[in-house]
C-alpha cells in the first residue's frame, strides 16, 4: 500500500498544473481516470465524471465521484490540484 500511495503522489506532483491555465486540464483527467478505474465506479459510471466549468477560457473541468453509503450521513471530501504561487 505504501508503494502504491507513493506512486500516486509522485504522479500527481509531476503535473505542471499552473493555476488559471490549460495546464490544469491533464491533471483533472488523471484524477478522473484514476477514479474511473476503481471497481465501484466501473459498475457505477454515472457516479464519476468531469464537470465542465461554465464559460472557462481554458476548458477546465472538476473531477468528481459520488459513493453512496449505507445511511443518510454525508461526507464531502474536496481539494485543489493546481499549483499556486507562494
Amino acid at each position: 500500500m505504501k508503494d502504491r500511495i507513493m506512486k500516486i503522489m509522485k504522479d500527481l506532483v509531476a503535473f505542471d498544473s499552473i493555476s488559471d491555465s490549460k495546464k490544469e486540464v491533464p491533471c483533472a483527467a488523471y484524477i478522473y481516470d484514476f477514479l474511473s478505474a476503481i471497481p465501484y465506479f466501473k459498475d457505477h459510471p454515472e457516479d464519476v465524471g468531469l464537470l465542465q466549468i461554465p464559460g472557462d477560457a481554458h476548458g477546465r473541468t472538476v473531477p468528481y465521484a459520488f459513493l453512496k453509503g449505507n445511511n443518510n450521513n454525508t461526507v464531502v471530501m474536496m481539494g485543489h490540484f493546481d499549483v499556486v504561487n507562494a
